[in-house]
């Protein structure tokens, strides 16, 4: 009985990912990737002025 509750939760969320989660996850996706560019633009920058 456990074990078919377990797989329950599994197919909902699967489900709530492929039809209510999608755009936000490419929302989410897009603004981790501009943070991330901007982390390694600041490193650069860092990196780059003299000491």
């Amino acid at each position: 009985m456990f074990f078919w509750i377990i797989v329950g939760v599994i197919v909902l969320g699967l489900f709530a990912l492929c039809f209510a989660g999608t755009d936000r996850y490419r929302f989410h996706q897009g603004a981790d990737v501009e943070a991330v560019r901007q982390r390694t633009q600041g490193i650069r920058t860092d990196t780059q002025q003299p000491e």
